[in-house]
C-alpha cells in the first residue's frame, strides 16, 4: 500500500524543505526534471505535445519539463494560463525557448499528448470559470494526458471535484 500526503502535509513538507534544505527554484527544477524523465518512457519525438502550465508552482514544474522536452528534440508547444506567475514560475518561463501559444491556438490545434501542469496538489477551493474552460478544453482533446502531481481540479486531501477536473 502507498501512503499519499494530504494537501496540508505536502505544504508542510515543501515549507520545511525550502526553509531548511533547498530553495524553491531547485525543488521546481527537480520536480520538472523527474517528470520529464518519466514521461519520455511513454511518448515519442514525432508526437505533438502540449504543455499546459498554470501560474503557480505546478506551472513552474511544467515549464521545466517543457524545457527538457524542447531541448531534447520533442515536438512541444506550451500554453500558460495566467499572466500572474509565481517568481520561480516566471524564471522557468524565461528559461524555456520553445513555442508559447495563445488560448485560441490551444483551442484549434490537435495534440497527441497533453501535460497537465495547470493546478497542483495545494488546490482546495472551487475553480473559476476560466480554469473550468481550460480543463474542459483539455478533456475535449483526443490526447493522452499526463498530470503533474495530481489531475487539475481535484482536491488532493479529499479527492473531491472542485468544479471541473482533468
Amino acid at each position: 500500500m502507498y501512503y499519499a500526503l494530504t494537501s496540508e502535509e505536502m505544504k508542510e513538507c515543501d515549507s520545511f524543505t525550502i526553509k531548511n534544505l533547498r530553495p524553491s527554484i531547485e525543488l521546481m527544477e527537480t520536480a520538472g526534471t523527474n517528470f520529464y524523465d518519466e514521461i519520455i518512457k511513454y511518448i515519442n519525438k514525432n508526437e505533438k505535445i502540449l504543455v499546459v502550465a498554470g501560474g503557480g508552482g505546478n506551472g513552474g514544474d511544467a515549464l521545466v519539463a517543457a524545457r527538457h522536452l524542447y531541448n531534447n528534440g520533442y515536438n512541444v508547444e506550451t500554453f500558460i494560463s495566467s499572466s500572474h506567475l509565481k517568481e520561480e514560475t516566471l524564471i522557468n518561463k524565461n528559461r524555456y525557448n520553445g513555442k508559447l501559444i495563445s488560448y485560441d491556438e490551444f483551442l484549434k490545434n490537435d495534440y497527441d499528448v497533453i501535460v497537465d501542469g495547470l493546478l497542483g496538489a495545494n488546490l482546495s477551493v472551487q475553480i473559476n470559470e476560466k480554469t473550468k474552460a481550460i480543463i474542459n478544453t483539455i478533456n475535449d482533446k483526443k490526447a493522452r494526458v499526463f498530470s503533474i502531481d495530481i489531475a487539475s481540479g481535484i482536491d488532493a486531501s479529499s479527492g473531491k471535484n472542485l468544479g471541473a477536473f482533468v
